[in-house]
């Protein structure tokens, strides 16, 4: 052979090369792609669902009142001191009724101006449209926590005694709400914890199993495995049904499609199509269920 030829046949060679080459890359990156498919669409099944519900009584423990003390001054200094020394008297006879600092609140300090649109001539109250300044109001709110119930009634009677505002209460309250709801919480859980164990002790698994089907399939394979199909749905068994194409067979997915319609027809008085059939990838799916 001479050098001309052998240049062409090695060229030639080449290129055939090349395109074998370029073919099972394709090949190998479409049946990669498949693997993403497998499974795809089918759910988990065995999953119970149960609730429970804890339930505490508690009795309430502790009681709170709020109250204010209100005192108008012509200046914003006067009026704070009135306050202040109105509300330290106070506070002092209701701690020596057992009250600790800690249960004692303020839940409210509000300073404000108060305006007149009159004159006063002579000691005579004028009208007039020009607003005037008369002097400052202050409202100190305070919250108690009453922890000893049987003094509810000896601090509602001092708050009484001392001409304060607003009393409100007293409310009867539980302190430590949090660690009953735990307990509450805890009872739920372990209620649903019982009702689970005892479901799954009755309940029979249900399993998807699969069958692998071509689209040229003959006749004794189908029937072989129609067998299978009835067997896993008398069981109580889902069955997913995948249709698998190669080559050339994926431009007449028609002949895949009309097997699965055959089987879901052969199936129809004990199973119902619960996925009808979709392609993805290479492969055509469908899932049948018991009825």
């Amino acid at each position: 052979m001479s050098s001309p030829e052998l240049n062409k046949f090695f060229k030639a060679a080449s290129l055939v090369a090349i395109l074998l080459s370029l073919f099972l890359v394709v090949r190998v990156i479409s049946d990669l792609k498949d693997f993403r498919y497998i499974g795809s669409g089918v759910y988990p099944q065995n999953v119970i669902s149960v609730s429970g519900t804890g339930e505490v009584f508690a009795v309430p423990d502790v009681a709170t009142v709020s109250f204010s003390i209100t005192e108008e001054k012509a200046t914003a200094s006067e009026t704070q001191a009135a306050v202040t020394e109105k509300m330290n008297s106070l506070l002092g006879e209701l701690k020596q009724k057992g009250l600790e600092e800690k249960d004692i609140k303020t839940i409210g300090y509000n300073l404000s101006p108060r305006y007149e649109y009159a004159n006063f001539v002579s000691g005579y109250r004028i009208p007039s449209n020009e607003r005037v300044l008369v002097g400052y109001e202050l409202s100190h709110s305070i919250s108690l926590k009453i922890r000893n119930l049987d003094k509810v009634g000896e601090i509602i009677s001092v708050l009484g005694g001392a001409n304060v505002s607003n009393i409100s209460g007293p409310d009867f309250l539980v302190d430590n709400e949090e660690s009953h709801k735990a307990e509450a919480r805890k009872m739920a859980i372990e209620e649903a914890q019982k009702k689970a164990n005892a479901a799954r002790k009755t309940q029979k698994t249900q399993e998807i199993k699969e069958i692998k089907m071509r689209p040229n399939i003959d006749d004794h394979d189908f029937e072989v495995k129609m067998k299978k199909v009835f067997d896993f749905l008398e069981e109580g068994d889902k069955v997913k049904m995948t249709m698998r194409f190669r080559g050339r067979e994926m431009s007449h997915t028609q002949l895949g499609l009309n097997v699965l319609q055959r089987v879901a027809e052969m199936t129809a008085e004990i199973a119902k199509v619960e996925a009808h059939p979709r392609t993805e990838g290479r492969q055509m799916l469908m899932v049948l269920a018991p009825k």
